[in-house]
């Protein structure tokens, strides 16, 4: 079937969700792919939502969305399928000032296989391994239609590859709790 690609995350112009935006209507219309935005929002979130009232509003890109109200296992559940589901997740993120520390969604995407095309931001570029999909900001959307439309001739190997980095970073929680 298509192949699956993702923008999970705040559906704000920090994540670089318009990005992903951008990225999936360059690929419109191409049967090869499915994309896909799983948003959600901040009850009282200041920055900016037009793009969120926009994607609501458009019916050409799949667009899940949801208030956030704290974690929850319903969220953890959702998170997981959704990664079972998605090929190539993007992760186009402008600052890292927004989270805590490592987004944590990187962390998640490498541990369900997906390829992640990010930017070069912080530590993400040593944490997820692989250079080429480690995008420089001022290039994402262009760089991310051509690892994206070059997908069949990477994606089985990338995800052999982050199944392997995850094994070195040693992503269990045992591991984790000692660090």
């Amino acid at each position: 079937g298509p192949i699956t690609i993702a923008y999970a995350g705040r559906s704000i112009a920090g994540k670089g969700i318009d990005w992903a935006v951008e990225v999936f209507r360059r690929l419109e219309g191409d049967k090869a792919f499915e994309t896909a935005v799983y948003g959600y929002i901040w009850p009282d979130e200041r920055e900016d939502r037009s793009l969120h009232t926009q994607l609501l509003r458009q019916d050409r890109i799949k667009y899940v969305c949801a208030e956030y109200r704290g974690w929850s296992p319903t969220v953890d559940h959702n998170m997981t399928e959704m990664l079972r589901r998605t090929d190539i997740l993007l992760l186009p993120y402008r600052r890292l000032s927004s989270t805590v520390d490592m987004p944590l969604l990187l962390l998640e995407g490498m541990a369900a296989n997906c390829a992640i095309i990010t930017t070069d931001l912080g530590d993400l570029a040593a944490i997820h391994g692989n250079r080429r999909f480690v995008v420089d900001p001022r290039k994402y959307i262009d760089r991310s239609v051509e690892l994206i439309r070059s997908a069949s001739d990477y994606l089985a190997d990338e995800r052999r590859r982050m199944a392997a980095q995850v094994g070195r970073l040693a992503f269990d929680t045992g591991t984790a709790a000692n660090k």
